[in-house]
């Protein structure tokens, strides 16, 4: 088993087609870490929609990981509101976190924020999103 100070993920998107949410649980089970910090999009609807038995396999890792370490979820442009957040994972939901390590501190955050893509109207990001 490989051990790790913090280890950063993002973007697992569950719920959708593409996403490999079983071969996270399997990294979850090679790694050991004081810190996970899930950097935005843990699911691809806001409305949890589409997850699957393999998502949810997903989320009973995280639950079960929430024993042995610290778990923070930054919030991402694809993820549900904080009381969902909190009723799922019973995590609280955050803009950004602090990563420090021997070489310094870093900011992590999504990123969604300087995406101007974003600012588009409702009905585009909708609408490319269905597409992506």
């Amino acid at each position: 088993m490989q051990k790790f100070d913090e280890i950063v993920v993002s973007d697992l998107h569950l719920g959708a087609r593409n996403s490999r949410g079983s071969d996270f649980v399997g990294f979850l089970k090679q790694v050991s870490t004081r810190h996970l910090i899930i950097a935005g999009d843990l699911f691809d609807s806001p409305r949890l929609r589409r997850l699957r038995e393999g998502d949810v396999a997903v989320l009973k890792a995280l639950r079960d990981l929430t024993e042995r370490c610290r778990v923070t979820w930054i919030r991402g442009n694809h993820d549900p509101e904080d009381g969902w957040a909190q009723a799922v994972l019973g995590l609280d939901v955050c803009d950004e976190a602090i990563l420090h390590s021997a070489q310094g501190r870093y900011l992590v955050t999504h990123g969604d924020r300087w995406d101007h893509s974003m600012e588009m109207p409702g009905l585009v990001v909708d609408a490319a999103d269905m597409i992506y």
